[in-house]
């Protein structure tokens, strides 16, 4: 539970701060603030009344602002200067009332499009009615790749997202590095190894064969990580 709040967290890490007006930390955060998200049912304030002081030390922890409400994510600061940043974060993860608890890392925005010589024609990621179709008609993929483009989360966790269709090209250029393997299953022992449910899904699974035969085909779905 805690790692999929943490991904959610990550994608509402570029309102928590304003990048132009602060210094950067040596660790890539925000020093002397934390993301902060509550258990349902429980109050911001007595979490920050709770821990004012810790280990006999004066923390000066406060509510900077509400970042979500239906997440119940908040923004608070402490004496960073005199308060360690990764004791204060224990502090604030191991209280009763808090699910999540993390620093707030800086993100930087960046403008990314791919190099793909076809990308112009893929009207389903950026329509600019390029093939006399409605301008803004398409899933805005350009806004996604601005913060994110795969690779790692600010904690080192590949980032891995979920392809169904109807099979792949096993040896595409653009596919072929990025596929992800279940290294947790052994392939071709017939043994579920890592008790999913799915028996040797070592590349992904394909529920018309039962395998992980994720390889184009016209007669199902192929369910496979990139």
């Amino acid at each position: 539970m805690k790692n999929i709040a943490f991904l959610l967290f990550f994608s509402i890490l570029i309102f928590a701060s304003d990048l132009s007006a602060q210094d950067r930390s040596k660790d890539n955060f925000v020093s002397g603030q934390l993301m902060v998200q509550t258990k349902p049912n429980t109050n911001i304030q007595k979490i920050v009344n709770d821990l004012q002081s810790f280990e006999r030390q004066p923390t000066r922890l406060k509510v900077e602002k509400l970042l979500s409400k239906h997440m119940r994510i908040w923004l608070v600061s402490f004496d960073g200067e005199h308060m360690n940043h990764q004791a204060m974060l224990d502090a604030l993860h191991f209280h009763e009332d808090v699910s999540v608890a993390q620093s707030n890392h800086y993100v930087d925005m960046r403008t990314t499009t791919p190099n793909d010589p076809q990308y112009p024609q893929q009207w389903q990621y950026d329509n600019t009615g390029q093939s006399g179709g409605t301008i803004g008609v398409d899933i805005d993929a350009d806004s996604a790749w601005d913060i994110s483009t795969g690779g790692l989360t600010a904690l080192g966790d590949t980032i891995v997202i979920c392809i169904i269709d109807g099979g792949i090209d096993l040896n595409h250029d653009d596919l072929t590095p990025n596929r992800w393997i279940n290294y947790a299953e052994i392939p071709n022992n017939n043994i579920d190894d890592d008790n999913n449910g799915y028996i040797d899904d070592y590349l992904g699974w394909n529920p018309t064969t039962s395998s992980d035969n994720i390889a184009g085909n016209s007669h199902g779905t192929a369910i496979a990580g990139i």
